[in-house]
Parts: C-alpha cells; structure tokens; sequence
C-alpha cells in the first residue's frame, strides 16, 4: 500500500512539473525564460517551443551555413528592420536589446530549411511555422526584452 501511495505522489509530482512549462513567454519580458529553459527544448520539435511563445513573432531571419554546419533562425517581434533600428539605438544607449529568440536546427536539415525559407528575411506566417513544426531543434537562445 505504501509502495502504491509513494508511486501516486511520484506521479502527481511528475505532472506538475510539466504542467508548468506551458506558455512559458507570456510577453516579451519573460524572454530570459526560453534561455533558462533551453534543455527542455533540445531534440524535441519546433511546434513544442512554439507552443510556448505567446506574444506574436512579426519576423524572421535565417542564417543557413553549410561550411560552418549552421541552420539558425531568428525570431523578431517586430518587423526586421525596425528590429535593426532598435538594436543600434540600444548599443547607442547602453541599453538591453529588443527581445528576439534564436533557434538552432541540426545542420543536417539545411537543404530542406532552404526550400521552405525561401528568403533570408520576411514576414512569419502560420504557414511557414506549419513547414518547420517537425524540425528538431538543437539549441535556443533569446536576448534583449521590451
């Protein structure tokens, strides 16, 4: 009976602790979150860091190299340039980035992130998050807050 009692408690402790990973970035402040959390995300697919990002990623931009075995995108909440504008206003003014999450897939998934983004920077769509959901995600890195 003991054993049976210790085992439910496991259990129930078990499903708190993942139950509390859910929408871990509710605004752009708990950015710092999605780092802190990195190993959570690693080799599980896209659509489980997707999941947890609430506010709405405007961009994105791609770095893919082959040479240095390097498929990275990077997540804006703002649209590309006016990303830009604000990260030379913040090193202008000693000030903490605007937020963006970094991504990084197995490089062996370069060809195919090639085809489904197209371009090296643009507008995020659901179709596009639709493409990458199976990609598994290798590391996540996040900067700045807002």
């Amino acid at each position: 009976m003991k054993t049976k009692i210790k085992i439910l408690i496991l259990f129930f402790a078990l499903s708190c602790v993942c139950s509390c990973k859910a929408q871990l970035m509710q605004t752009l402040k708990d950015a710092h979150k999605i780092k802190e959390n990195r190993v959570y995300y690693a080799d599980k697919p896209f659509k489980v860091l997707l999941k947890d990002i609430k506010p709405t990623i405007i961009a994105y931009s791609v770095s893919l190299d082959p040479n240095l075995r390097m498929a990275n995108l990077y997540l804006y909440f703002t649209s590309v340039s006016e990303h830009r504008q604000r990260l030379d206003e913040a090193a202008e003014n000693h000030t903490p980035p605007p937020a963006s999450i970094t991504v990084r897939f197995d490089p062996q998934d370069i060809s195919l992130l090639k085809n489904i983004l197209n371009k090296q920077s643009g507008a995020w769509s659901k179709g596009i998050a639709d493409s990458l959901n199976s990609f598994i995600v290798k590391g996540v890195y996040s900067i700045g807050n807002n």
